[in-house]
């Protein structure tokens, strides 16, 4: 029988471990579990991922895993963490955050706002929806679009980059002008 000061030294030793993915998660019940391969030797399968509440994620395989194997015991770890490579965006100023997927959709938060992306379409829904902007507005479709601008308190300035004969023009109308109702 082994010395307990030996066990306890053991068991703090493998209390972390690093794993990547070999195999989709399963995502059939109430806790996903994944597959992560530690080493050439060693493979831990059906071990559940834990994540912040209010987000939720299909590991692609391949992605790196933290797993803390619960009072040292490798037998019985949690992946606490995860990193893919491949699909992890560069280049955020600290303090910023992202949302995003393996297929290119993702929510922004910048330093100078947000930004909603996808390379595919973008579905809002809502029993209402409202769009308040404080000082411009702008929209366009493959570059061919408008821009509302307050120059003055309820006189807006119309532009557009699409060519359209008569639109562009400083607007004074009822119901450009003013202040917005409250939603």
């Amino acid at each position: 029988m082994s010395n307990p000061i030996t066990r306890l030294y053991r068991r703090i030793l493998t209390l972390v471990e690093l794993g990547r993915t070999s195999a989709p998660p399963d995502e059939s019940g109430t806790i996903a579990t994944v597959q992560a391969i530690i080493n050439d030797l060693v493979t831990r399968d059906r071990r559940p991922i834990v994540v912040n509440f209010g987000f939720a994620g299909c590991l692609p395989v391949g992605t790196d895993v933290v797993m803390l194997n619960i009072a040292g015991d490798p037998s019985n770890p949690v992946v606490i963490g995860s990193n893919n490579q491949k699909y992890r965006p560069k280049g955020m100023l600290p303090g910023e955050a992202m949302v995003y997927d393996a297929f290119g959709n993702s929510v922004y938060l910048k330093a100078s706002g947000i930004i909603v992306s996808s390379p595919n379409l973008v579905t809002v829904l809502g029993k209402d929806i409202v769009v308040h902007a404080s000082h411009s507005y702008s929209w366009d479709v493959d570059g061919w679009g408008l821009r509302w601008t307050e120059t003055s308190p309820g006189v807006f300035k119309l532009d557009n980059w699409m060519n359209l004969p008569g639109v562009s023009s400083t607007v004074n109308h009822p119901w450009v002008a003013g202040p917005l109702p409250p939603p």
